[in-house]
């Protein structure tokens, strides 16, 4: 849009990719334009910093080329970390690895002084900044919403933040290790060590970020009897959390990680019988929550509680992952979301009865899962040339679903495949297609390829592989190396899809006979759901979306259950969401002094949405989100006689 008025300046297809650490890329540009000499426009700070440039010279790489290099103020403050001291000027000894003519100028002290840092922070405060980027420019970027409190550079996951550690319970080590700190001053400590002392398991989560210090543990034991006629039984004789720690909803995670050790391990049926004289109603809450009822009293007059794990429902609690800052650290807010899930959760046993409910936290995945990554891809460069501080292995790390949005993998080379399911209006059939606004599939694709790079792709499920199956023949017509698929959690069914089609595949949770499945965010309006094909540009970068609940559509995947249930459950998914906006919005109010509306919705939310009633339907955008969930309750509501 800048340049569009520019005579004889085109915009650079994007179905050609050019990679700069790509001497193959290259050496195409040049083909490109046979007659025609090209130069390298660039920033110092580019040519001192980039891995291009510090990589030796080679056949047809960046350094054979002309360039005309623009100096970076040395007093300009560096905008990574915020400091006065600015960025040093590149050096003649930086330039000695270009060999091809080199032009080096500066840009006027008016323009020099503009950053990418201070046009958002205008942006943010809802300022005009027609003085510093093309008024064109500026009403794209007001009329989509864009760049709303977005960081400004991806956030780096931490490995190793989260440890899992099953073990025999006979450890001596482990035992005197957890009389030290976990069970130092407990009240029952005589107890839980007779119950740790016998035959059996104990599960351990490590805090990896307070030197690995044990923060909870359960034991548990697995039986060849089982109560369901076949497959095995596990025993759960107690769960242990501190009371104080970083980790929330602690007991949740601690009895999902030995629940999927168990699915793992072919167990079908889950007893809870506490020998540490501990429970609690957070335990016994939790255990409700997924699916467990209370059965009879033990020999010793503690409850005994039992689940089916046959058909398990998996649930993803990945709300946290569509929240901005500063409202996904808003204490307000990350309550309302809390106790959102709990309600979920209840909504879900309602209409699986009798039926495991494994609830995953997506931030313990997402780490979980960086670790995988890690040990995958341990193998880093041998370039002793490269002047670069830290390492990169091998493989990139791609992601293509919502897990690892819009973060980084340490020591990984990290892009993201843009993705997205589009349901046609009738929601009967729907296509994988790119994310709105981005690049198609196949030049993406292409672009992740000229990183040279061998790709692990990255997703949060995988059981029907619907994203896979889209995915599938592009990469192969353009011929991109997939080492290896890593997931969250796998199916069964997954597996034998990635068997089928010739790939490897790891995760972090395996469940061999997934009932079904769940995102939390893609059941509530606004905030997440599926796109819906629509004709013309979306206002304010809100997408019309679907969510799979009443009174939107008839969700699918509840056929077979009874109405009544479906009705419960979609009444709980708004409820929820009224009280998650509605919470947004009191926060957003008090802490900006302005109404948090519809068209400045992307502030709070990630990747904003709202649900499509039709091609002629439209929102009123300066009004805010919880009005229109007001509104379908309340349609849900007339329609109840008709549903029940």
């Amino acid at each position: 849009m800048s340049v569009a008025s520019e005579k004889n300046v085109y915009i650079f297809p994007d179905d050609i990719p050019v990679n700069i650490g790509n001497p193959q890329d290259l050496l195409r540009l040049k083909m490109l334009f046979p007659s025609r000499e090209i130069h390298i426009v660039v920033g110092s700070d580019v040519v001192r910093e980039a891995s291009s440039y510090l990589a030796p010279p080679a056949e047809n790489s960046i350094h054979g080329f002309d360039h005309i290099v623009f100096m970076r103020s040395p007093y300009r403050p560096d905008e990574e970390s915020g400091t006065g001291q600015g960025c040093p000027e590149v050096s003649v000894g930086d330039l000695k690895s270009i060999k091809g003519d080199v032009k080096i100028l500066s840009l006027p002290v008016h323009v020099e002084e503009i950053s990418s840092s201070q046009i958002r922070e205008n942006i943010d405060y809802n300022r005009d900044v027609s003085n510093l980027i093309d008024p064109i420019a500026q009403k794209y970027i007001y009329d989509n919403s864009l760049y709303l409190r977005e960081p400004q550079f991806k956030q780096i996951l931490k490995e190793n933040s989260i440890l899992v550690q099953v073990t025999d319970q006979d450890d001596s080590q482990l035992l005197t290790e957890l009389n030290d700190t976990l069970l130092k001053n407990h009240i029952n400590k005589n107890q839980i060590n007779r119950t740790l002392q016998k035959e059996g398991m104990i599960i351990i989560i490590r805090d990896g970020e307070i030197k690995n210090y044990i923060v909870g543990l359960a034991a548990f034991y697995l039986s060849d009897h089982p109560s369901s006629g076949q497959g095995m039984d596990v025993v759960i004789t107690g769960v242990l959390a501190a009371k104080e720690t970083r980790i929330q909803n602690l007991e949740q995670i601690i009895l999902t990680e030995l629940l999927a050790y168990c699915l793992k391990n072919h167990v079908t049926f889950a007893v809870y019988h506490d020998h540490f004289g501990t429970i609690s109603q957070r335990i016994t809450g939790n255990l409700e929550r997924q699916g467990f009822r209370k059965a009879e009293e033990g020999y010793d007059g503690a409850a005994v509680y039992e689940v089916g794990m046959k058909y398990p429902v998996a649930l993803i609690d990945d709300m946290m992952t569509t929240i901005k800052e500063p409202f996904s650290k808003n204490e307000k807010v990350l309550e309302v979301i809390k106790e959102a899930h709990k309600k979920f959760q209840g909504a879900l046993v309602k209409l699986y009865p009798g039926n495991l409910v494994l609830s995953f936290d997506s931030d313990v995945m997402q780490q979980r899962m960086v670790d995988i990554i890690a040990s995958e891809n341990a193998e880093t460069s041998e370039s002793e040339s490269m002047k670069a501080k830290k390492r990169l292995g091998k493989s990139m790390c791609v992601p293509f679903g919502k897990i690892l949005r819009g973060m980084a993998v340490p020591g990984t080379v990290t892009k993201s495949l843009h993705t997205e399911k589009v349901f046609e209006p009738e929601i009967d059939r729907f296509e994988i297609k790119e994310f709105p606004n981005y690049s198609l599939l196949c030049n993406q694709i292409r672009t992740i390829k000229s990183f040279g790079r061998p790709v692990l792709l990255i997703d949060d499920l995988l059981h029907k592989g619907y994203r896979m199956r889209g995915l599938d023949p592009i990469l192969k017509q353009e011929g991109l190396e997939v080492s290896k698929l890593i997931v969250g959690i796998l199916s069964g069914r997954g597996l034998e899809l990635m068997e089928q089609q010739g790939r490897q595949v790891d995760s972090v949770y395996f469940i061999p006979n997934m009932l079904s499945w769940l995102s939390e965010s893609s059941m509530y309006p606004f905030v997440g759901g599926d796109s819906v094909r629509r004709n013309g540009n979306h206002f304010s970068g809100i997408l019309p979306s679907i969510n799979m609940v009443l009174p939107y559509t008839a969700p699918r995947f509840l056929l077979y259950v009874p109405k009544k249930s479906i009705y419960d459950f979609s009444m709980t998914c708004l409820e929820n969401t009224r009280s998650i906006l509605s919470t947004l919005e009191e926060e957003y109010q008090a802490m900006f002094e302005r109404n948090l509306t519809l068209n400045r919705l992307s502030e709070a939310i990630i990747s904003p949405r709202y649900p499509d009633k039709g091609a002629n339907i439209s929102y009123d955008f300066n009004l805010p989100p919880s009005v229109y969930i007001a509104n379908d309750i309340e349609k849900l509501i007339r329609l109840k006689n008709v549903i029940l």
